[in-house]
């Protein structure tokens, strides 16, 4: 189930055996984020609030990520489980912390829980932004980010 106060679904259910594939691990590379995109506008904002939640007692474990690569803020590896376990790699990422926080946004654009703003959410959004600034270098005109993403070649520059 997914209510307030339980862990949302991860990527492999506890549905056949106690003990599935990684801890049934919440794979912040779009699949986790992806089970939750539209609920809060199809007017089922209680679906979300245990995704929300779950990506906030992430922070703890994303800064540590970050703070061991030498990073500021947060830093979503792929893969992280309900108790603590974390897939140490990321694919060169880097998108994954502002993929978590979409469904955050849309959360409380419905709800309009500002003290839930103000405490969890813009917190939130700077750690991103932290993050982000260390991967971005002047290019001429413009910035371009400074190491490739899975979806990119890594010889091209955006």
């Amino acid at each position: 189930m997914c209510r307030e106060g339980s862990f949302p679904p991860g990527l492999y259910a506890w549905i056949d055996n106690e003990a599935p594939a990684r801890g049934s691990d919440y794979h912040w590379n779009f699949n986790t984020a992806f089970v939750f995109n539209g609920l809060s506008l199809a007017n089922h904002p209680e679906l979300v609030k245990p995704y929300c939640d779950l990506v906030i007692a992430q922070l703890p474990l994303a800064r540590q990520y970050a703070a061991e690569k030498g990073e500021k803020g947060v830093h979503f590896g792929t893969g992280t489980s309900p108790y603590g376990w974390v897939y140490k790699g990321d694919y060169e990422m880097r998108h994954n912390a502002a993929d978590a926080a979409m469904n955050m946004i849309t959360w409380h654009k419905l709800t309009r829980d500002e003290q839930w703003m103000r405490e969890k959410l813009y917190p939130f959004l700077k750690e991103i932004a932290a993050n982000s600034e260390g991967f971005l270098i002047r290019d001429r005109e413009r910035y371009v980010i400074s190491s490739c993403v899975a979806e990119l070649d890594c010889n091209h520059r955006i």
